[in-house]
């Protein structure tokens, strides 16, 4: 009991001082962290992402995405490059217009729709939509798309 008291009120200052050099150092103070810059996260959780993911301009064009989507519908890098989104989906009627003037009127837009990868083969899919302007004053849109036939 005498050691706890003493090492509670710090009687035995050995003791405090060894604990005190196995406490973890405090988020922050560790000057030789070099802490991601947000760009370098946006990357990573870009990149290592569950879901498929796009970035685009706005007006149809694919601007950035990652593995994940190439996967999901069949097409290499290069061919995703020259396709523009809304192949991708099968729309009907004034779905795609309805979907669009959501998404620029809230921000944001999310449905299940029909996806089509390379092959023609359609699956349904979870699509979320965000509009939002780049640094430059550009329109762009940050896109996840998820397989909802694999669930």
């Amino acid at each position: 009991m005498n050691n706890v008291l003493e090492f509670a009120t710090g009687a035995n200052n050995t003791r405090t001082e060894k604990f005190d050099q196995q406490l973890p150092v405090t988020f922050g103070k560790r000057k030789e962290v070099d802490f991601p810059s947000t760009s370098e996260l946006f990357e990573e959780v870009f990149e290592n992402s569950f879901h498929a993911m796009y970035i685009g301009n706005g007006y149809g064009q694919i601007l950035k995405f990652n593995e994940k989507i190439c996967k999901m519908l069949g097409y290499s890098e290069c061919e995703i490059m020259e396709l523009e989104s809304f192949r991708i989906f099968e729309f009907e009627g004034e779905e795609l217009i309805d979907f669009l003037n959501e998404r620029n009127a809230k921000g944001i837009a999310k449905r299940e729709l029909t996806c089509v990868n390379k092959s023609g083969e359609k699956f349904p899919c979870f699509f979320s939509s965000v509009a939002y302007n780049a640094d430059n004053g550009q329109k762009r849109s940050m896109n996840t798309l998820l397989d909802l036939s694999k669930n």
